[in-house]
């Protein structure tokens, strides 16, 4: 009910903005206007499941158009509102940051009889309201893309409680980073590093020659606070010294076919080093290969977001027994095809450009925002409930920003 009416004044929202609508500044969100139609078009034409694809279009895409209204209507909102509600879509992003520690502080202080829902145990793979690690990086790198973006602005641009605000955003991004550690996220971690790389490149080439010393302290600082995690997590994760070695087995597909089944198997193959793959690394890197493969082979798709990797594989490997390839950009290219795969890249890239021409602050971000995302689903599930919804989200929201951000 909150998704329909979230569309509900998105649909107002962009009636009231009408006058604002360019071609030119409505193209990426005239892209996702088409991919809707190319999955309907899908459906009637090169459906490889309709009665399946037809439970997604009344369901999972069904969630996706009401969140590209709603974003919208919030993107369009953002020029107007005020500066309290600029925080509090700002915070919007930290959620799922708040959430955790929300959780913590209530186990903490056994508040659960309070509140149930803090207590449940999210992380857990055998409990009901478990969590997988990807949700938290689809969800959490984007809140750290944003603040990078806030603590550059704070470097580069003067501010009255530069100082406060700076240490504040210091916290949420060691917040963000322990949260990842906590669950031993690799993927997460090594995009928080991706992106803290590309924060420290932008400022040293904005502002560092015009810097204060207070400037060259806040970032040492920053290193300072970040460092600890990240040495402990590699320290703790033998599979990134692994990692080479691990991918050439994967890559041997003459010799190795473990991955048609890895749940289902004895034991993994051996890499050079004469130990066992990790099987994590072994499985995502022969998936992505051989999902590559399927789209070039099968370039209209099959048409399921949930599972189009399985059936697909089938056809080529009746022994095998696969879902997902964890990949959402195959998983997608699988599931609607190169021109499904293609109008949601385009439609990500060009509000990326259109973002970057842009002075205000959330248009600024969604520079930051988009590559993160576009980063994350290299590794992450896009096949999952609400996960769609999300990149569809962010790219229509930031997409909208731009349009009425100067």
């Amino acid at each position: 009910m909150t998704l329909i009416s979230g569309a509900l004044i998105g649909v107002y929202l962009i009636y009231k903005n009408y006058y604002s609508f360019t071609i030119k500044n409505t193209l990426p969100l005239l892209t996702l206007a088409l991919l809707f139609l190319w999955v309907l078009l899908h459906y009637f034409f090169f459906s490889g499941d309709p009665v399946a694809q037809f439970k997604e279009l009344s369901s999972v895409w069904k969630r996706v158009f009401l969140s590209f209204l709603f974003a919208i209507g919030l993107g369009l909102s953002i020029s107007g509102a005020s500066k309290a509600n600029k925080i509090l879509i700002g915070l919007g992003f930290a959620a799922t940051v708040i959430v955790f520690y929300f959780r913590q502080i209530f186990a903490v202080l056994g508040l659960g009889t309070y509140s149930p829902f803090f207590m449940l145990n999210y992380f857990e793979p055998s409990t009901p309201a478990y969590i997988p690690k990807y949700y938290l990086s689809i969800f959490i790198i984007p809140f750290i893309a944003l603040s990078y973006r806030y603590m550059a602005d704070l470097i580069i641009f003067k501010n009255k409680y530069r100082t406060t605000l700076f240490v504040i955003t210091c916290l949420a991004l060691v917040a963000s980073l322990n949260i990842f550690y906590a669950v031993q996220n690799k993927n997460g971690i090594l995009y928080f590093l991706l992106i803290s790389m590309g924060f420290l490149c932008y400022v040293i080439k904005n502002r560092i020659s015009k810097s204060s010393p207070k400037t060259y302290l806040m970032i040492f600082s920053l290193l300072i606070f970040l460092t600890p995690f990240v040495y402990l997590h590699i320290k703790s994760q033998s599979t990134w010294s692994s990692f080479i070695g691990d991918s050439k087995a994967a890559l041997d597909f003459k010799n190795n076919n473990h991955w048609k089944d890895v749940e289902s198997i004895v034991s993994l193959p051996m890499n050079d080093d004469g130990q066992t793959v990790s099987g994590t690394t072994y499985a995502r890197v022969a998936w992505a290969v051989k999902g590559s493969e399927l789209i070039i082979k099968y370039p209209l798709g099959y048409g399921l977001v949930i599972n189009s990797f399985g059936p697909l594989a089938k056809k080529e490997w009746p022994d095998s027994r696969l879902t997902h390839s964890h990949s959402g950009w195959i998983d997608l290219g699988l599931a609607l095809g190169i021109p499904g795969l293609a109008l949601i890249l385009y439609a990500l890239i060009s509000t990326t450009i259109i973002c970057y021409r842009k002075s205000s602050f959330f248009a600024r971000a969604g520079v930051w925002v988009l590559i993160s995302t576009a980063l994350v689903f290299i590794s992450a599930e896009v096949a999952e409930r609400i996960l769609l919804d999300y990149l569809i989200f962010l790219i229509a929201f930031f997409a909208a920003v731009s349009i009425n951000s100067d």
